[in-house]
């Protein structure tokens, strides 16, 4: 039987500051007002916070929301994967618990993957570059040239943090195995591969007031090995089921891919 559920909001949490839950609230309600004629779940992943949060979602706070939780802190990479392994709609839409974005983005990509698109990427605007940490900033930077290397240039953007795809490839987001903040590269070279994949992007841009954190050398090696490990996964690894073609019928115009 096909899940009623219409779109998949997944929000993963470590950590939150104090008063999280009446902001985020505050959120699912403008969402919930804006799309109405959706069913929506909210699929919020508690990736091993230092802080009991179990107590908040015991009821649940709010009819739409599905907690998923566990003890030990393991990454973005991991908490997303669990948030989509949970997701039970037709669409599904991960971005940050603060929803640093805005919801108007939300919109845009569940509007585009109505219209048929498989996958929608968040691209960040140059205001969202002047924000981050000088670090960051290299370090996107040099992202963004050497993914012209692995992915199609409507792609190279890949950390924005803010990603859509229809239910079809649930499936290939699933088979990711980093953990940490690269595994939205390993996903979307994923997808790439995907023969008759349609994609585009949203232009994205940080709402007021938002601080980016920076990162420490210890962060930014773990993530180099992390790349190395996507780009050069084991020679003896059997061949990935998600080259075979999406079959589906699609309103966008089709942006074909062909694998060589």
């Amino acid at each position: 039987m096909a899940s009623s559920i219409f779109l998949s909001i997944i929000t993963p949490c470590y950590n939150p500051p104090p008063q999280w839950l009446d902001s985020y609230l505050e959120q699912v309600k403008l969402i919930e007002s804006t799309l109405d004629t959706l069913t929506i779940e909210f699929v919020i992943v508690n990736d091993g916070s230092k802080e009991d949060l179990s107590p908040l979602f015991t009821p649940l706070p709010h009819p739409s929301i599905k907690w998923v939780s566990y003890n030990k802190n393991r990454g973005k990479g991991y908490a997303i994967r669990e948030g989509v392994k949970y997701a039970s709609g037709k669409y599904i839409i991960y971005t940050d618990m603060d929803f640093p974005f805005g919801t108007d983005c939300i919109y845009q990509i569940y509007d585009l993957l109505h219209q048929g698109y498989d996958l929608v990427i968040g691209k960040r605007s140059k205001e969202y570059f002047d924000k981050l940490p000088i670090k960051r900033q290299l370090i996107s930077t040099i992202l963004k040239t050497m993914n012209h290397l692995w992915l199609p240039s409507e792609l190279n953007d890949t950390q924005a943090g803010i990603k859509g795809f229809r239910q079809e490839l649930k499936y290939v987001f699933l088979r990711n195995k980093i953990n940490s903040f690269v595994f939205e590269i390993e996903f979307l070279i994923r997808a790439s591969h995907l023969k008759n994949l349609t994609y585009t992007t949203v232009p994205v841009s940080p709402i007021q007031n938002i601080v980016f954190s920076d990162f420490s050398m210890k962060v930014i090696w773990k993530e180099i090995k992390n790349l190395f490990l996507i780009l050069y996964p084991e020679k003896s690894a059997p061949t990935q089921p998600e080259e075979k073609a999406i079959k589906k019928s699609s309103k966008a115009s089709r942006i074909k891919r062909n694998i060589a």
